[in-house]
């Protein structure tokens, strides 16, 4: 067991402890907000970068150097981006806290705490099984031997073999 082993563990355990403490309800809203608030960001953040140039027109000059690049546009879109984002994000974390304090009677406490807590497990094991996957192919010596030495990472790999080969397919020949 080594260093590794224990960043491991200790990122289930919290995981874990956070699932618990916030319960399955309000873990389920905030997995499902941040995936529709990426979505609804990157759908609308073009129209909606045109109506903010439109309300602060000249955020980036447009003469000189910076005249040769589109970065007006890009700060717009971002910004956009960012505003879409974090009101969707907003709105779905209220109707958690609603739904979720629903949750506190009792009987569908103690479900919605261990329910929580086995949502946070898979989704930390889910992050841990691809960060490993890809930390094993690094090619920083340093970094290939510790995932090597390092007993939860061989199992995580002996479990997923697949994986390592889409990862590496994945960004095959994306190295600059």
């Amino acid at each position: 067991m080594n260093w590794i082993d224990i960043v491991l563990l200790l990122a289930i355990a919290a995981a874990c402890f956070q699932g618990y403490r916030q319960g399955l309800v309000r873990q389920v809203f905030a997995l499902l907000g941040t995936i529709v608030s990426i979505y609804l960001a990157y759908k609308f953040s073009g129209s909606f970068a045109q109506t903010i140039s439109g309300w602060f027109p000249g955020i980036v000059p447009e003469t000189g150097v910076w005249g040769l690049f589109p970065i007006s546009s890009f700060v717009y879109s971002f910004l956009a981006f960012v505003v879409i984002f974090l009101v969707a994000k907003t709105i779905f974390r209220i109707i958690g806290g609603v739904v979720g304090s629903v949750a506190k009677i009792p009987v569908i406490s103690a479900i919605n705490q261990t329910g929580g807590l086995v949502f946070g497990f898979l989704r930390m094991a889910i992050l841990l099984v691809l960060v490993v996957n890809v930390f094993s192919f690094v090619p920083v010596p340093n970094v290939h031997n510790k995932v090597q030495d390092s007993f939860l990472s061989q199992q995580i790999l002996a479990i997923t073999p697949d994986l390592k080969d889409e990862v590496i397919e994945l960004f095959k020949g994306k190295t600059p």
